[in-house]
């Protein structure tokens, strides 16, 4: 192999932002310490499967993947019940753009559902699935209705046309009108009728949601859980729900109480040997010892603050170097200036107040979310929350904070 063909094959793997589901197909998946967000959140569903649950963490930090390990997980152990386990990424199958958000997931689980249970339905329970699958389609992609005048008192543009004119009514996937709670009550039954459908006598549906976390607004998120949560719960459906960090901490914590349970995808903490040997485990199953050598992992598993993403991301900005450089394989030099860019990158835009809370959380005078400041360090993952009360700056932040001027 050439040295080209060993820097391409090195960075294919170190994409950042690859589709984790064929991360896991390509054997790149590395558990991070125990408990895993995946198995809490199976076992919870495999004790509870109607019950809603909230996934909390940071850009990159893996919640996407611990919901697919999680749905392999309930697919292995629930296969003997005929439970139906599907996880569906918001983002690919509605515009999260939309001003309207109430009514998706629901229509998202039913279309699901229905699609399903049209393949499985009994003779005797065909009429009965055939209408919940076209109530559930309707409320999902809308429907055309005729009335006898839509213009109300004006004329319609032809007097000659016929009697009935028809009136779009929009779906929740196309985007929704405003729905009603009463209006989404109406779907449990048809939910229930299809879920029926599946084989077991104690057979259940379980959802997980991924890409609300991309909203940008709490209210937003709010809209899209709040009603579609007890409407799956009633119908017998369990739900995970991927949301932002921001909700771990201030007045957006009160969305936690509409699911029956939190979980925290949180990174990674380096200075501990479990987390450390985990980050360095990441790599090693990335790249082979002749491209990345033993003495580059620790040093860039530490500088990534135990973000997988940002860990990643660090490993192809030093094959980078390396490259540019003529270096092969990857030498501490090349990991050190690929630190030092990703650091000069997490500095730009900071204002003076961010860079006071900064150089104070770095002297260990702690961290108090206190509003939109704070959220944004945390958001933006200047700011890294390990769980408990450990708070630090990024680590490839932390030593340019000195160099970051401040008004005087």
């Amino acid at each position: 192999m050439t040295r080209l063909q060993r820097f391409r094959a090195y960075m294919a793997r170190m994409n950042p932002v690859a589709d984790p589901a064929q991360a896991i197909k390509d054997g790149l998946y590395v558990p991070p310490p125990a408990p895993t967000v995946a198995e809490q959140l199976a076992m919870s569903l495999e004790l509870e499967p109607a019950s809603t649950h909230l996934v909390l963490g940071g850009i990159g930090s893996g919640k996407t993947t611990e919901l697919l390990q999680t749905q392999k997980r309930l697919r292995d152990s629930l296969s003997e019940e005929g439970d139906q386990v599907v996880y569906l990424d918001v983002s690919r199958r509605h515009d999260l753009g939309s001003s309207e958000l109430a009514g998706v997931l629901v229509a998202l689980a039913g279309l699901d559902l229905a699609n399903r249970a049209r393949r499985l339905a009994s003779p005797e329970a065909v009429e009965v699935v055939k209408e919940a699958h076209n109530r559930l389609t309707r409320h999902a992609h809308g429907y055309t209705q005729w009335v006898d005048n839509p213009y109300e008192n004006d004329m319609p543009p032809d007097e000659d046309e016929s009697d009935l004119y028809p009136v779009r009514v929009s779906g929740a996937l196309v985007p929704p009108e405003r729905p009603i709670p009463e209006k989404l009550a109406d779907l449990i039954p048809h939910l229930r009728t299809l879920r029926a459908v599946f084989p077991g006598d104690d057979a259940h549906a379980v959802f997980l949601f991924d890409s609300l976390d991309r909203l940008p607004s709490p209210k937003l998120f709010r809209e899209a859980v709040q009603h579609d949560l007890r409407v799956l719960k009633a119908a017998g459906v369990g739900v995970a729900v991927i949301g932002p960090i921001r909700f771990i901490a201030g007045n957006d914590r009160a969305i936690t109480d509409l699911f029956d349970h939190t979980h925290y995808q949180l990174a990674t903490d380096p200075d501990r040997p479990e987390g450390i040997d985990f980050l360095q485990a990441v790599l090693r199953r990335r790249a082979e010892a002749e491209v990345l050598p033993d003495e580059c992992l620790s040093p860039m598993a530490r500088a990534s603050g135990g973000v997988l993403r940002d860990l990643i991301s660090l490993a192809k900005s030093a094959g980078n170097e390396a490259y540019a450089a003529g270096h092969d394989p990857i030498g501490l030099e090349d990991v050190g200036r690929a630190i030092d860019a990703f650091g000069r990158d997490l500095a730009i835009g900071l204002d003076d107040d961010q860079v006071k809370k900064l150089k104070h959380l770095r002297r260990g005078g702690g961290f108090v979310i206190r509003g939109e400041r704070e959220l944004s360090l945390l958001e933006t993952r200047r700011v890294l929350f390990y769980g408990g009360s450990r708070w630090a700056v990024h680590p490839a932040l932390a030593p340019l904070l000195d160099a970051v001027p401040e008004a005087v």
